[in-house]
């Protein structure tokens, strides 16, 4: 079973909708797909599982870490990352589509949107910056703009069509694939993800959550070396 990582704006009620319809139509066609919405942190259960093992000005650090790095081992355990390209670009997207270059897992871009901010809705990306454009493997560009309920379901039935056509020529990644372009910063966050979440399926039990905290304040001088130096003037 191919499993995909699914990259997309997450921020608001049409965005959300969005990519649950696209998570539920890939997985009838049998696909394994992560959904940072879904299997991703609830952010409140998160705080205050930390809460109990953290002074209150250290858990928003300790939120932005696990997160990360939870995002980034997910990406590694891909076979394919898809991604959301509709204006505007999501940052949050850009950088899954960076670590999945570095990671050496393919990217498969996708996008609905008529706006052109960077050229002309005729040129070859529709308008849009490429610099992540070019990291990825295939761009599917799908105008949707539905003006019913039906035709929304044909213009989604069409967009998955065309993802699983590209993505049954992914093979599935070798378990001891390994990546040379791998970094030494990359290296630290999967080695880091493995402590914190090897042998937790369900992130956001009550039990799992503890587990997390704890895992990261057992090893909290390791996490205290993950992350940049900040330099302040």
């Amino acid at each position: 079973m191919l499993e995909i990582y699914s990259a997309a704006e997450l921020f608001n009620g049409p965005n959300t909708r969005f990519n649950a319809e696209v998570t539920a139509r890939l997985e009838i066609k049998g696909y394994k797909v992560f959904s940072p919405q879904r299997d991703g942190f609830e952010f409140t259960f998160l705080q205050n599982a930390l809460a109990e093992f953290f002074p209150s000005e250290k858990i928003e650090e300790a939120v932005r870490k696990i997160i990360y790095c939870r995002d980034i081992t997910s990406i590694n355990k891909s076979d394919v990352v898809i991604a959301r390209m509709d204006e505007p670009q999501d940052p949050g997207v850009i950088s899954e589509i960076a670590a999945a270059q570095v990671l050496g897992v393919p990217v498969i871009a996708y996008r609905t949107d008529t706006r052109s901010p960077y050229g002309s809705i005729i040129d070859t990306f529709g308008g849009m910056h490429t610099f992540s454009i070019e990291s990825s493997l295939t761009l599917i560009r799908v105008i949707m703009q539905s003006r019913t309920l039906d035709e929304s379901e044909t213009d989604l039935d069409n967009l998955i069509n065309l993802l699983d056509r590209e993505l049954i020529k992914i093979r599935k990644k070798s378990t001891n694939q390994n990546f040379p372009g791998h970094s030494e910063n990359i290296q630290k966050v999967l080695d880091i993800g493995r402590v914190l979440f090897d042998g937790i399926d369900n992130v956001n039990s009550q039990d799992s959550l503890k587990e997390i905290a704890k895992r990261y304040l057992e090893n909290s001088r390791q996490m205290d070396k993950f992350g940049p130096r900040v330099i302040k003037n």
